[in-house]
């Protein structure tokens, strides 16, 4: 996760994988809106509030860029991965965000794994400087991956020697809940937070409806096309797509969601995948892991862990989507739709 200060505050077009149709913007007379650039995406807040609740909305965001920076030298990240000793006394938030992955990561044996750094490094997406590393140097990386080896205990981290950790699977999905644990701390009853295929929904429109989310079309090179709409009230919405970051070389495309078995981009047969439930975090974080896993094992995996919905989208251009959804995810008309059951 690339830190610039310079870019906050410019509004990008074209970085939202998530559309949001909003109905009735005027809630009541304090509705704030405020657009800024963090987290290398651009981000969007709508709330019935005071200007001081978007205000500490963008305070949150960048104080957790600050934490989670992999280039700052002064962030707490940083800290970690250039360590003088193997244990480091985390803080709260980061021992909380670390906490919460590794939970992912456990139940789904790795899809997610936080210590990928050094092979996202190798592949340059780290970076400007996209390349495809030879099988020689990403197995020299691959041992200094494995996410057992990782000890938490409270606050207290533990790593191997060349360890290196990367929350840019779950940051901006840990920022939503933070945010949207302030915003209820402040009363808050209608607001949309949008950071960058990371979408938080509080409450209803001014209508009483549920907000429309709508999911990027994967294949749409304008980023304004969509496959489906979304109602969502009280959750976190979250997609990854392998069209997001990557680059090609020799006719061959390579993206930047990483199997951490062999150092090299998932190629399950998914070209997104959307995550639905309560938690930023889990919804991050498993968006990754079941785009890593393919939808045979991620449907298992819904099926025996719950508490999730899931809109999965094939490269032959169809779309599978959990029951929990059958109510409320319309695809757009033409679009091939399956429903996975129980």
């Amino acid at each position: 996760m690339k830190k610039n200060h310079m870019h906050r505050g410019i509004v990008l077009a074209g970085m939202i994988s998530l559309f949001l149709f909003v109905s009735g913007c005027g809630f009541m007379q304090a509705y704030q809106e405020i657009q800024f650039f963090a987290m290398d995406t651009l981000m969007q807040v709508e709330l019935s509030g005071k200007k001081s609740d978007i205000e500490q909305i963008r305070k949150i965001v960048e104080d957790l860029e600050d934490d989670v920076s992999v280039t700052d030298v002064q962030s707490e990240l940083y800290q970690i991965n250039h360590r003088t000793v193997s244990a480091i006394e985390l803080s709260k938030p980061i021992a909380r965000l670390l906490n919460e992955e590794l939970a992912i990561t456990e139940t789904t044996n790795g899809a997610l794994n936080p210590a990928l750094y050094p092979i996202s490094c190798a592949w340059g997406f780290t970076t400007d400087h996209k390349r495809v590393p030879s099988a020689e140097e990403l197995a020299a990386l691959l041992p200094k991956t494995d996410w057992r080896q990782i000890q938490l205990s409270n606050q207290n981290l533990t790593l191997p020697d060349g360890m290196e950790l990367d929350f840019g699977a779950t940051a901006k999905g840990f920022a939503s809940d933070l945010c949207a644990d302030y915003l209820r701390e402040q009363g808050i009853k209608h607001a949309l937070l949008n950071f960058g295929g990371n979408t938080y929904t509080i409450g209803t429109n001014k209508k009483g409806e549920y907000w429309k989310i709508g999911i990027r079309d994967p294949w749409d090179e304008t980023a304004q096309g969509m496959i489906g709409v979304l109602e969502s009230t009280n959750e976190a919405v979250i997609t990854s797509g392998s069209y997001e970051r990557y680059f090609e070389q020799d006719g061959v495309r390579y993206h930047h969601i990483m199997d951490g078995t062999t150092g090299l981009p998932a190629r399950t047969g998914l070209v997104s995948v959307t995550i639905v439930c309560e938690s930023g975090v889990k919804a991050d974080g498993l968006s990754t892991a079941l785009f890593v896993m393919g939808l045979d094992q991620a449907s298992n995996y819904w099926r025996q862990y719950k508490g999730f919905e899931a809109i999965f989208v094939t490269e032959d251009g169809k779309q599978y989507y959990t029951e929990g959804l059958e109510n409320r995810y319309h695809p757009t008309q033409g679009q091939k739709a399956e429903v996975i059951r129980l």
